[in-house]
């Protein structure tokens, strides 16, 4: 199991190979797939997103899926930090 110096020293690495984005690769995103990803990145579960959102839990999937293929991101978890990343500029 990685003790927590080993997990800050393994995501701060992660994050050096991430590519920043920029707010304006969030411009082509929709409302939904914003507020999706955004309560994703937050630790909420996709059922939780669903409540929250008055959504499906299907349709929270096709956002996140969408949200993860316009960023380029290879996981939910990478889409999330990017989209952090892009609310910074």
């Amino acid at each position: 199991m990685l003790q927590m110096g080993s997990l800050c020293e393994a995501l701060g690495v992660l994050m050096t190979l991430i590519e920043k984005p920029s707010s304006d690769d969030l411009g082509f995103m929709t409302t939904t797939e914003r507020r999706v990803l955004e309560a994703f990145a937050d630790g909420k579960t996709r059922s939780e997103i669903a409540s929250c959102l008055r959504l499906s839990v299907r349709t929270v999937g096709h956002a996140l899926t969408s949200a993860k293929e316009q960023l380029g991101a290879r996981s939910l978890a990478e889409a999330a930090v990017r989209f952090r990343l892009a609310l910074r500029d």
